[in-house]
Formats: C-alpha cells, structure tokens, sequence
C-alpha cells in the first residue's frame, strides 16, 4: 500500500525549506506528509525516517513515492515509506502500552510507568519520551485521563474517542491536541500513581 500525504499536515510542508526543517527535526507531524529521496543512494524516505540525514544538496522532495520510483529512487527498508500503515519505533511502543491500557482493567494501570516499561520492553525514560513525543502527553497524564474516563463511566475512553473518529497514531502525534490543551483539561493527580 502505497503512502499518500495527509491533508492536515501536508499543508504545513509544501516548502522546500519547511520541508528540510521537518527532515532534520525530524517532526513527527512531518511522518506521512511527504518523501524525500537520497541523490546519492537512490534511496527515498519518510521525513522521520532514523537513518542518517543527508547533506542537502543531495536531497529532492516528493509529494508519493510513484514520483520517486519515476526518478529512479528505490524504498528505504528503515522507514518504509511505501507501507502506509508503518510506524516507527517509538510509534509501536506507544501502540503495544494503549494496547495494554485498553486490555488491562483500571487497577492493572495502576503499576506505573515502570511496570509499563518492563512489560512492552524499554526503559522507563525511553517510554517516557516515546509517549511524550506521539502523543504530546505524558503516560501518567495519559493514564490519569483514562481512569477518570472508566470512574465517571463515559463510554468513549481516549483510545476509543481516537479509533472512533478515524485517527491513527501517526495523526494523533501531529498536534491535533497540543500539550497545552491536554494539560488544561487533565484531572489532578490519582494517588499512587507513578507519574511520566
């Protein structure tokens, strides 16, 4: 399946120089909006792609992957760029911990950020950063706002309310809520509960 720009977020990279900024920030909201490609390798990646980035001179902008393959370009095996539904490393760590959170009851949340870590296979801090990164929330926050989700028995939980109005995990990365909006809405802290 072929990765095609976002309307949302395309319009934020139409510019060769927002474009560079996206690569070299390597902007999550950057992930599905456009490729690039490698003069030098005849490679084409996603702007989040975790390869070494290239000097500029050697990069081009696609807006799909049919125009980079026209130009002779081949698919980078890192990023995937020609797999739509690919998510990065820190996008698939973040998905297998909402997993568990939705799966497991509210009182098997209440193990922290560790025991998070230790069951989906990182470090505390490194899921920390991961969540912090695609979600623009912290794990506690994220977890605060679920559990007074389950106690006041509003049906639609965060991962639902996501799913339920088709946004993926990529979208929810994007600034679709900013920090600062999740922020102003999250309850006050649940004793016990270990913070990220």
């Amino acid at each position: 399946m072929e990765t095609q720009p976002s309307a949302a977020s395309s319009n934020l990279f139409q510019t060769s120089h927002s474009r560079w900024l996206a690569i070299t920030h390597r902007a999550p909201s950057s992930h599905s909006s456009f490729l690039y490609g490698i003069k030098s390798t005849k490679i084409y990646c996603r702007p989040t792609c975790a390869a070494r980035i290239a000097h500029r001179a050697n990069v081009v902008f696609y807006d799909t992957a049919e125009q980079a393959r026209r130009d002779g370009f081949r698919s980078c095996k890192r990023c995937k760029p020609d797999n739509a539904s690919f998510l990065g490393e820190k996008e698939e760590v973040v998905a297998r911990v909402i997993t568990l959170l939705r799966v497991k009851n509210a009182a098997a949340m209440r193990r922290g950020l560790k025991g998070l870590a230790q069951e989906v296979g990182v470090s505390p801090s490194y899921l920390c950063r991961a969540f912090k990164t695609t979600m623009g929330v912290t794990v506690g926050a994220y977890i605060m706002e679920f559990e007074r989700e389950i106690s006041h028995g509003e049906e639609e939980s965060p991962v639902q309310y996501y799913e339920n109005h088709g946004l993926n995990m990529v979208d929810v990365g994007t600034g679709l809520l900013t920090p600062a909006e999740i922020a102003r809405n999250s309850p006050a802290p649940v004793d016990g509960l270990e913070q990220g």
